[in-house]
């Protein structure tokens, strides 16, 4: 979109479609961050995500990709160890949503692989980020349940 690497026109319309994705879905982080706050290091590995992705299906290039991927498995990392301090359903929910998001993206590059099929791929592609968006939104809102003074005491103590 910005400096297309890639040349193939299924190639840049998908794109073009995981970059509005990635934009929409990546305001929605941003304002559910603002309206209703998240721990510091969750809140900037979401928005630092939010950045890499829109450059990364924006730009096409090959360093906003490999940026992009580390940027979000920083975060996935981020997210588990905050799934941790839910309980019960909670914890299940949490941990299965962001695997299942995680697995989409998997899910994207193996049929893209396997069968050359580009649209269809990112198709799994953009439900990664829905899911990735909605497991963020429900693990803010959970994160606010949670005592304050409960949350930030285990966080220090261990």
């Amino acid at each position: 979109i910005f400096f297309p690497e890639r040349t193939s026109l299924i190639h840049n319309l998908m794109n073009l479609f995981l970059f509005k994705s990635a934009l929409i879905l990546g305001g929605i982080h941003i304002v559910i961050i603002f309206l209703f706050g998240a721990p510091l290091i969750l809140g900037s590995c979401y928005v630092a995500s939010v950045i890499t992705s829109i450059l990364n299906h924006g730009t096409t290039t090959d360093f906003a990709k490999l940026l992009d991927r580390l940027t979000i498995l920083i975060t996935a990392l981020a997210i588990y160890i905050h799934v941790l301090f839910l309980q019960g359903y909670k914890f299940a929910l949490g941990g299965g949503l962001i695997t299942f998001s995680i697995s989409m993206y998997f899910v994207a590059k193996y049929f893209v692989k396997k069968t050359g099929e580009q649209r269809s791929g990112n198709i799994y592609h953009f439900l990664s980020h829905l899911f990735g968006t909605f497991c963020n939104v429900v693990l803010i809102f959970e994160l606010n349940n949670i005592n304050e003074y409960e949350y930030l005491n285990s966080l220090v103590s261990g």
